[in-house]
């Protein structure tokens, strides 16, 4: 029994990793009628549970508490996930200025399902960044109900609607309806339990992760990285310096706003994408992003010869007779 679980979970593995790639191909749409939603897929995930219940009963891991609820919370949150997929709904509504609407379409689009209560739209507009003609949110205001936006859902009776679109005009709007009265409830007990016992685990005396602490291979191997750190950090004292701005410095430039990308943003955002870009990595030589750009800007005489764009093309490597993969 536990190989065959064992195989039904690597087979789960395989396929959703399969369909990660059918999914940035052909689209989220066509995965859940093809894959997701289908009767084959919930009953293979209905097999797993039930063979993980056979499993802790013969296992008898009631006799250790932390490592059956641990087992226990995943079970819930399948639960949680089928109960979803029976009792949830999911689809579209569109509102428009001044008209009443007391029903949604349902997101295949083959039925429109009344809702409890009314929705009108007294008003629509964007919001820009100060200075910009960035859009900064999208705002439906709800006769009686506060403003649906980006960042800010409607709950009503079981239903959760959630800003999607707008009319061209901007005298109509597109939300995005969600019930599921009980499955976010059943799938969120689940994550608790999940972090309850996984810090039960680390707190348990006779548990695996104590006596995994107490592993003379363990403190040996801690003993190697600590080494590994200080030959790491002698390699680097030995490196030639190059002139940045303070860190102390840096740090509080980090929090200054600037406008980028038509946003306004810290400082630190503009920064990282500066070093990412050219390193392929969020910092470099052990300095943070602010000091890197502020020693670009004080120092470029310096700076453009240091080697620090990221070539990731092979080829292009070898046609700049290049060692190392930078520039």
């Amino acid at each position: 029994m536990k190989k065959f679980l064992i195989a039904v979970y690597g087979c789960l593995l395989l396929l959703l990793a399969a369909t990660t790639f059918v999914e940035q191909t052909y689209s989220t749409d066509f995965v859940e009628k093809h894959v997701y939603h289908t009767i084959w897929f919930c009953c293979l995930w209905g097999a797993l549970a039930a063979m993980t219940v056979v499993v802790l009963v013969r296992q008898r891991l009631w006799r250790r508490l932390p490592t059956l609820l641990l087992h226990g919370s995943f079970l819930v949150i399948l639960a949680g996930a089928m109960t979803t997929f029976l009792c949830g709904r999911k689809g579209y509504v569109h509102l428009t200025v001044g008209s009443e609407v007391n029903c949604f379409l349902e997101q295949d689009g083959r039925q429109v399902v009344e809702l409890p209560f009314t929705l009108r739209l007294d008003s629509f507009r964007i919001e820009y960044y100060p200075g910009t003609d960035a859009p900064a949110d999208y705002i439906s205001y709800i006769h009686g109900e506060t403003p649906v936006s980006m960042n800010r859902i409607l709950s009503r009776q079981g239903f959760r609607f959630y800003q999607s679109s707008f009319d061209e005009d901007m005298q109509g709007s597109w939300l995005t309806v969600n019930y599921d009265p009980w499955g976010i409830g059943v799938t969120y007990s689940g994550y608790l339990l999940l972090g309850v016992s996984m810090l039960w685990m680390l707190v348990s005396r006779g548990g695996e992760f104590r006596r995994l602490l107490r592993h003379p291979l363990l403190k040996k191997g801690g003993m190697f990285v600590l080494l590994l750190l200080c030959l790491g950090s002698g390699v680097h004292a030995q490196k030639r310096s190059l002139p940045a701005l303070a860190r102390k410095q840096a740090d509080s430039l980090a929090r200054k706003q600037v406008i980028y990308n038509d946003r306004v943003v810290p400082f630190n955002t503009l920064a990282r994408d500066f070093v990412l870009k050219l390193t392929g990595k969020p910092s470099y030589g052990g300095m943070t992003p602010e000091q890197v750009i502020g020693g670009w800007l004080l120092r470029p005489e310096v700076w453009q010869n240091e080697p620090m764009i990221y070539i990731k093309n092979e080829a292009l490597r070898r046609l700049l007779h290049l060692e190392t993969p930078y520039a």
